[in-house]
């Protein structure tokens, strides 16, 4: 069995004129679930560009796409997707796991690495 771990990225600079460029507490939330991931995925360094069948994979990406493979695997109505957009936060974690049986959704919006002393650092925007 592998897994897909879907990482959004930290909080973008919201109402600037680059809005694609993190914010500072976009920077420091990418820093402290760097070191969340090495953490909990030592094997990380070996990652790059291998998947397949029982591989791991991290997918850096944004909360929209989070939301439709959430929506598409829980099997959501469109008219409900949103309110489960609006609680994803920034430098979260979405874990999916695959295998013979298919897809399966893991763990959804997993930010415990926001607790504790790093509580400010939790944003949803």
């Amino acid at each position: 069995m592998g897994a897909v771990y879907l990482i959004r990225h930290g909080q973008a600079s919201f109402g600037k004129a680059d809005y694609d460029k993190l914010s500072e507490i976009g920077v420091e939330q990418s820093q402290v679930l760097g070191r969340s991931l090495r953490a909990r995925l030592p094997m990380m360094a070996d990652l790059a560009f291998e998947s397949g069948k029982s591989k791991t994979s991290l997918v850096f990406t944004s909360g929209g796409p989070i939301t439709a493979i959430c929506q598409h695997l829980l099997q959501i109505p469109d008219v409900h997707v949103f309110a489960l957009n609006r609680t994803l936060a920034n430098a979260a974690i979405t874990k999916i796991i695959y295998g013979e049986q298919g897809l399966h959704l893991s763990t959804v919006n997993e930010h415990a690495h926001f607790e504790g002393v790093h509580r400010e650092l939790l944003t949803y925007r």
